[in-house]
């Protein structure tokens, strides 16, 4: 049986490193045991894609733009529907992994919604 060398914890056979410590075992002969530096330690979650800059969905933008304007120049809705229109095809097309304005087709498709139905109770 042997112990960890650093902390005195017990180390079963075939363990490279420490369970208590963590501090490399040398219980292979053949075998160096080469310290860890601190890169070695740290978590790779290959998921995340935050290091990735992601581009930026052209049509959930217009529709976005679309919906802003429609607040100020409704025309008869027509704006509300270019943004819903617009938004749509943005939200529809959207892929979360390589694009991050999400939110920009949702704000669309709700002011160009409103302004439609503003303006239809306008007609009306």
């Amino acid at each position: 049986m042997a112990f960890c060398s650093n902390c005195g914890e017990k180390i079963v056979d075939g363990m490279k490193f420490c369970s208590k410590c963590g501090k490399p075992v040398n219980n292979l002969p053949n075998e160096p045991i080469t310290p860890l530096d601190q890169n070695q330690f740290t978590i790779i979650n290959e998921n995340n894609s935050s290091n990735e800059k992601k581009t930026l969905n052209t049509m959930a933008l217009i529709g976005f733009i679309a919906g802003l304007i429609s607040w100020l120049l409704n025309f008869w809705g027509i704006v509300g529907i270019i943004a819903c229109i617009f938004s749509g095809i943005g939200l529809g097309k959207f892929n979360s992994k390589t694009e991050n304005n999400k939110w920009m087709a949702v704000i669309g498709i709700i002011s160009g919604g409103i302004n439609i139905i503003y303006a239809i109770t306008q007609l009306i």
